[in-house]
Parts: structure tokens; C-alpha cells; sequence
């Protein structure tokens, strides 16, 4: 668990790292260590560097048919798209309109709550179509009063903006009710509201990670926290684009780490598959030993009392053999298993 932990996190930190330099280029520019012009292209890679990444994020959602990927880099380039559009001067201070900071909380986790949910589905499956439609009109609604993205001859910008309005009003009314119950004041709820809305999010998404063994699950909750500075108010120490850089990237790792599970481990059992014991047995060196595991009689029990219960024997036998001590389990395949014991002859 750790060295999968540490291997999802890796990139995201290594990224982080080097935003923050390029973040920090003034002092380097001022005592004559980066020239102006090197500053300069830094501080452009800083501002659109999110931009490509979710643009290769999509890229690999649409190759890869996964409807939780396209749903995650739609909804991080949007909410960069909306912080840099009405930011002063490229500054970090956020300039525009309240509601729309106010509301980019609900669209972060709305999306990252409904890519969780079609992880597994094509965006051509019943699922898909209806994550994705969900995640396009709430787009649709967050971007309603902003008529410069719509062309007025299409016909669309009077019912976007109509859009926008009422979700705007819906919005404040909760506010104003939930500030009436609890006694808070509304200005201190507006400005954390979000924080309030995505920390159970980024919890629930954890726990359903943990439980059902997903990366892409974890990687969706640390986009969230890692943009969650970034719902509350101005930019602060992380930048804007070195927070959503890490946060793409935290997704993007995911679905890599998503593939090799696919490629290396076994659905069923969740034990490595016979190409993780074939690399292992190039790789381990030195001496070793196998054991060989074989259910005798499988056909005729599947045969017997149908396959689905033959694979929960298949799922029991592999708990059984994840607890023998030095050893690692592989399935080798159907109902046959192995174990390798390095340093053993």
C-alpha cells in the first residue's frame, strides 16, 4: 500500500516543486540568476501549463473510453479557465463575480462525485451519457452569465444567462437559509462555504478508494484538496497553476496506475497475474523458490454448483495464500496459483 501510495504521489510532488520555482523566479531574477527573459517563459509555463495538461487528460479519457477521466479534466480546465479569466493581472487576486468563486465548489465536487461514479464506464454507455450530460450542463450553468463565451446568433446565451441567474439565486437562498439556522454570518459562510462542501467530499471519495481498491478514486479526492485553497478565496502561497497542475497530474497517475493494475493484476482475485510473475522471476536474481498451487477438480465443481461459486473459492484461496508469511502469491492462472519465496532455495 505504501510504495502504491508513494508511487501516485510522486509525480504531483515532483510538479509542485518545480511550479513553486518557477513561481519564485523574481528573487532569482532580481540578484541576476535567471535572466529576465528566462522569468518571463517561466512564469508563461506556470500560467498555462494546466491548460495542457487537461487537454492530454482528455486526450487520454477519449482514448481510453473512460467517461470519470473526460468528466475530471473538464471540470479542473474549467474552474482554472474561470480563476484565470478573472484574475487581476495575472496577480492571484480573484476580481470577478463572488458567485461564481462561490460556486466553484459545487462544480469541482459535483464532477469529481460523478466521475467517481462512471469510473468504470465507456462515455458510450447508458452511465457515461448521463455523467456526461450532467457534467456539460452544469458547465453549461456555471459559464450561463458570461455571454462572451457563447455567440449570441446561436441562440443559446439568453437561456445560458437565464441559467445562470437561477442557479446564481438558488445558491445565495441556501446560503441565506443555512446562515439562518445556524446562526453564522453569510459573508463568512460564502467565503467557506467551500471548504465546508469539499473536505466530506474529499473524506467520502477516500474511503471509497480504500474500499474499493481505486486509484482513480484517490486521485479525484487529491485533486480536490489540492485545488480546495484555491475555492476559498485568493491564491495564497500555491499558486493557481502550480495547484492545478498537481491536481491534473494526480488524476492523470491514477489512470496510469489504473492501467497497470489492469495489465499486472487480477480482477478477480486481486493478486498479481501471470505477467507481474513472469517479470518477477527476470528480475529476482539470486536465490528463490516457488510453490505451485493446483485445485484438483475444479471443472467438476464449477460443473457442479456454477462459476459463481467457483470464484468465490478462487477469491478464497487467494486470501489464504496472501497469508503465508515471506512469500508473495501470483495467479498463475484459472485455478492454478503460485507463491515465490526470495532468498530460499
Amino acid at each position: 500500500m505504501l510504495k502504491r501510495l508513494t508511487t501516485v504521489s510522486i509525480a504531483p510532488v515532483l510538479i509542485i516543486l518545480f511550479m513553486l520555482f518557477l513561481d519564485h523566479l523574481q528573487p532569482l531574477e532580481t540578484g541576476g540568476l535567471v535572466s529576465p527573459a528566462a522569468a518571463q517563459n517561466g512564469r508563461l509555463v506556470l500560467a498555462f501549463l494546466p491548460y495542457g495538461l487537461a487537454v492530454l487528460g482528455l486526450g487520454i479519457g477519449l482514448r481510453f473510453r473512460s467517461c470519470g477521466v473526460i468528466i475530471a479534466m473538464l471540470s479542473l480546465g474549467s474552474a482554472y479557465l474561470a480563476l484565470m479569466f478573472n484574475a487581476e493581472g495575472g496577480t492571484g487576486r480573484y476580481t470577478g463575480d463572488a458567485y461564481r468563486l462561490q460556486a466553484l465548489p459545487v462544480l469541482l465536487v459535483g464532477n469529481g462525485l460523478l466521475a467517481a461514479w462512471a469510473e468504470n464506464d465507456s462515455w458510450r454507455s447508458r452511465r457515461g451519457w448521463w455523467a456526461l450530460l450532467l457534467s456539460v450542463g452544469g458547465l453549461l450553468v456555471f459559464w450561463g452569465d458570461q455571454r462572451l463565451f457563447f455567440d449570441a446568433h446561436l441562440g443559446l446565451g439568453p437561456w445560458l444567462e437565464a441559467l445562470g441567474q437561477a442557479s446564481r439565486a438558488i445558491i445565495r437562498a441556501c446560503l441565506a437559509g443555512l446562515a439562518a439556522r445556524t446562526g453564522s454570518d453569510l459573508f463568512w459562510l460564502s467565503d467557506m462555504g467551500g471548504a465546508l462542501l469539499v473536505w466530506p467530499a474529499v473524506l467520502f471519495l477516500l474511503v471509497r478508494a480504500g474500499l474499493t481498491h481505486s486509484p482513480l478514486k484517490a486521485g479525484l479526492a487529491g485533486s480536490l484538496a489540492v485545488t480546495a485553497p484555491s475555492l476559498t478565496g485568493p491564491a495564497g502561497v500555491v499558486p493557481w497553476g502550480t495547484a492545478y497542475c498537481a491536481a491534473t497530474l494526480m488524476v492523470l497517475v491514477c489512470v496510469l496506475e489504473s492501467v497497470y493494475r489492469h495489465a499486472y493484476h487480477d480482477a478477480l482475485t486481486d493478486l498479481p497475474g501471470r505477467r507481474s510473475l513472469e517479470d518477477t522471476l527476470r528480475q529476482i536474481g539470486g536465490r528463490f523458490a516457488i510453490a505451485m498451487l493446483d485445485v484438483d477438480h475444479f471443472k467438476r465443481f464449477n460443473d457442479r454448483y456454477g462459476h459463481a461459486t467457483g470464484d468465490q473459492v478462487l477469491k478464497m484461496i487467494a486470501a489464504q495464500a496472501g497469508c503465508i508469511r515471506g512469500g508473495q502469491p501470483y495467479r498463475y492462472g484459472g485455478e492454478e496459483f503460485a507463491v515465490v519465496f526470495t532468498g530460499r532455495a
